[in-house]
């Protein structure tokens, strides 16, 4: 669903497979993308840092954190987790 565009259904799917297992970091990655790209920033962060509380050192967390950031015109703090 998410390769097809179809973000806010793949968001909805992604929010109930983490109703059942919200310790699960790919689920969290997955609806982080769909947020994103819906421009639900606040909510992206959300599940990026569900992520790196479990998986400090995950780069792929830390540049989607980074791409929201950006969005939301914060380079400052962007520029910190691309370090």
């Amino acid at each position: 669903l998410i390769d097809a565009g179809y973000y806010e259904h793949a968001n909805k799917d992604l929010s109930i497979a983490l109703s059942i297992d919200p310790t699960d970091t790919d689920i969290h990655f997955n609806r982080a993308i769909t947020n994103l790209n819906l421009k639900r920033y606040a909510d992206t962060e959300f599940d990026i840092h569900q992520i790196i509380k479990k998986k400090p050192k995950d780069g792929e967390a830390y540049y989607l954190l980074s791409q929201a950031e950006l969005q939301q015109k914060d380079s400052a703090s962007a520029l910190i987790h691309l370090d």
